[in-house]
């Protein structure tokens, strides 16, 4: 094995830049905020009961891949599994191949509308298990990255640059058995860098009535063009974590943002740039106006390097601690929302950001209503900063501009130029039952226009299309998804341009 090792000294910041900076974290120390939100103001029913009017007429995503196609002549697709959408219009693909023994490959679709293949496992000699390959990502100078395996010592982490595979973790030359074991979040930079979590060393496995918890010694890694480096430093405090609840976010500037659990004076969040990690904040920081922090986590950074922050109080209000929302510009923090307090008329029970744009607003979620009563709950989608905020959808209320209701909000993301893409099931809600007539993927642009990129109602497009999800989202406002058609799972591959 060869090892990569990098000493970091952590540095501690400015008191005055700290103590402003604070205000704001949060988040439940790194996993939290990568979870789906929890529950649905009413039943989800599966069948689409497709209507016309109101609504647009026609989409404009097309069909770039079905399951049947044939590609580099002998490549027949029997499922698409994943998907990412590159600056340049390029896509990366994963999809199952047709006779293969459930064996996947990952292909690169060129702007153009042809395909190269990634990797190949018919043609490949590398022994890599080309049948769990999943959440595949491509940066902006081409370079692909994927991971393979299901869990404790069969994960693995692969990259593709300039044509040539290479393992960053569970086989050499990145780390193995037993520095590492399982992964955890991965991130990946424009420039190819790549950010992960590996946990390994004594791991203890224990079995309950849900998935089994695993809890390892975790480790930070960053992979550049000189090979692995692991972040070693004896102020961090790794051990007894699962993998996930580290959360690794990329700063455009080159910079790599780690959040992590709050465990004494060790770091909860770590800025790694030019070989050094700084501490930005740790468990003893008091902000003004709120205390000291139990958690915080840096959820996205913008190119201007604003971060937007989710953090959890220390201090209980009631048997809770309440989570705050805002956005950390040099050293002035501006909070967005808190847990606990009114909006749209309504108590934020639970809040999730998403993402922010090149001006800093930023993209979250409020879950509205009562906090002890989730099932009544209503989800809601908003934009904005701490001056002012724009609601996008919220579930039990019209749809913008229309009569049909927003059943479930399903995924969103906002890009730098402030164009939100969203998914929701809309339809009709009556005396608490839901009919749900739509799935819809909407951008809405930064001007406040709405253009639909795919709807389940436009069947002379796409067949009887009942599913959908956003597997990629570029700066011009074009959207990936994948949609499943018919009671036959057949899936399709959805390209839509909003900016029309």
């Amino acid at each position: 094995m060869r090892a990569y090792h990098l000493r970091s000294s952590i540095r501690p910041i400015a008191c005055a830049l700290v103590a402003t900076l604070i205000v704001a974290c949060g988040g439940g120390g790194g996993g939290s905020s990568n979870d789906a939100p929890q529950g649905s103001p009413t039943p989800r029913p599966t069948p689409v009961t497709p209507v016309t009017p109101p609504g647009p007429a026609s989409s404009t995503a097309q069909i770039i891949l079905r399951d049947g196609d044939v590609l580099l002549g002998d490549l027949r697709v029997a499922n698409i599994e994943d998907g990412a959408l590159g600056t340049d219009g390029s896509a990366a693909v994963v999809v199952t191949i047709a006779d293969s023994g459930n064996r996947s490959a990952v292909l690169l679709r060129r702007p153009d509308g042809s395909y190269a293949p990634i990797f190949d496992p018919r043609t490949d000699a590398s022994g890599l298990d080309a049948t769990s390959i999943a959440r595949v990502r491509l940066a902006t100078d081409g370079t692909i990255v994927f991971e393979t395996g299901a869990g404790l010592d069969t994960d693995r982490l692969y990259r593709v640059a300039d044509g040539r595979l290479e393992a960053l973790a569970g086989a050499a030359p990145g780390p193995v058995f037993p520095d590492f074991r399982i992964l955890g979040n991965v991130r990946l930079a424009p420039n190819g860098t790549v950010a992960f979590v590996g946990g390994g060393g004594e791991c203890e496995v224990v079995v309950g009535d849900a998935e089994p918890r695993i809890t390892c010694t975790n480790a930070l890694y960053v992979a550049g063009d000189d090979g692995v480096r692991r972040l070693d430093d004896s102020d961090l405090d790794l051990s007894r974590q699962r993998a996930t609840t580290i959360r690794a976010e990329i700063d455009p500037a080159g910079g790599i943002w780690f959040s992590l659990p709050r465990r004494g004076t060790a770091p909860m969040l770590l800025r790694w740039a030019d070989g050094e990690a700084t501490r930005i904040l740790d468990g003893t920081t008091t902000l003004d106006g709120i205390g000291t922090l139990n958690s915080a986590e840096a959820v996205a950074i913008s190119a201007s390097g604003q971060v937007l922050i989710e953090g959890g109080l220390q201090e209980f209000t009631g048997d809770r601690r309440p989570q705050v929302l805002g956005v950390l510009d040099n050293a002035r923090f501006a909070q967005i929302a808190l847990e606990g307090t009114t909006l749209d008329g309504a108590n934020i029970a639970t809040l999730r950001g998403l993402g922010l744009d090149g001006r800093g607003r930023a993209l979250f979620e409020a879950r509205l209503g009562d906090v002890d009563a989730p099932t009544t709950q209503q989800n809601s989608l908003w934009f904005g900063d701490a001056s002012r905020l724009e609601r996008i959808v919220r579930e039990g209320s019209p749809f913008p501009g229309e009569d049909i209701t927003v059943l479930t909000v399903l995924g969103s993301r906002v890009n730098a130029a402030g164009d939100v893409a969203f998914l929701t099931e809309l339809g009709s809600l009556v005396d608490g039952v839901a009919k749900l007539e739509e799935v819809r993927a909407t951008v809405r642009r930064a001007d406040g226009r709405l253009v639909t990129v795919a709807s389940t109602r436009h069947t002379g497009q796409f067949g009887a299309l009942s599913a959908m999800q956003i597997v990629g989202y570029d700066d011009a406002g074009t959207l990936l998804l994948i949609g499943t058609r018919g009671r036959s799972s057949d899936r399709v591959l959805l390209l839509g341009r909003s900016d029309g």
